[in-house]
């Protein structure tokens, strides 16, 4: 009995291994990772309102790549914008937002700018290092609420055209009157003389004199950490 159970068992283990081996690809020998995510698409947003499609483009770890935008997890990492789960941007105020497309655990980031043709009526001055400074076109923008701004928050941005030295200077401010450190903003000049990033590192004060549904008055003052560029007797006076 024990000899005719062991060539029934090896002959069905037979049988199975040749089906196994004629109806069924073999196994891959190894599987591929995800090695990074970049995003892809145009950054520049000149109304809001505007929208800009993304992509999440995955490469793995031979080399090949694919368009994950679909199976990525989209964030928007600040109130400038917001974005749908398959990478639809729309611009809902100025400023600069970071937008991440995370895939497989892997993440990639896109920093989209937006900055309205549309110029808002008011004023922007300041003396920068001792030479005065106004704005020809001035930005300003109430962005709602968020946690590190309960109540929201002002973003006001003066250009004088590109032109000279220092091309913009950039305020932003919680939307309650009162005065408040710059260090813990987003304070800067940006210019040939001062590229973008290295400015913001300042300290100083900013003042939200008066605001109302339709506008806002302040000054500020701060100085750069880095190159110790300095501006003093800044003001604004904006109209939404």
């Amino acid at each position: 009995m024990r000899m005719r159970l062991g060539i029934v068992l090896l002959l069905i283990a037979h049988v199975t291994a040749g089906c196994s081996s004629s109806a069924m690809p073999a196994s891959p020998t190894g599987s591929t990772v995800v090695s990074s995510v970049a995003v892809n698409g145009s950054t520049d947003f000149t109304s809001i309102g505007q929208t800009v499609q993304l992509t999440a483009l995955a490469t793995f770890s031979d080399g090949a790549t694919q368009n994950v935008s679909a199976a990525a997890t989209w964030q928007a990492l600040s109130v400038g914008a917001t974005v749908t789960s398959g990478g639809l941007v729309t611009a809902v105020a100025s400023g600069t937002v970071t937008i991440m497309a995370t895939y497989q655990g892997k993440s990639g980031v896109a920093v989209v700018r937006v900055a309205p043709n549309t110029p808002s009526p008011g004023s922007m001055s300041a003396t920068i290092d001792g030479t005065s400074w106004v704005a020809s076109y001035v930005w300003a923008t109430k962005i709602g609420a968020n946690p590190a701004f309960p109540a929201g928050r002002l973003n006001i941005l003066g250009t004088n055209g590109f032109a000279g030295q220092y091309e913009e200077v950039v305020v932003t401010v919680p939307a309650v009157v009162g005065t408040y450190a710059s260090d813990a903003l987003d304070a800067g000049v940006f210019g040939p003389a001062a590229p973008p990033g290295v400015e913001e590192d300042v300290s100083g004060t900013v003042t939200l004199a008066t605001l109302t549904a339709t506008g806002a008055t302040g000054t500020f003052s701060f100085k750069g950490r880095v190159s110790h560029m300095g501006v003093t007797n800044g003001a604004f006076n904006v109209t939404f």
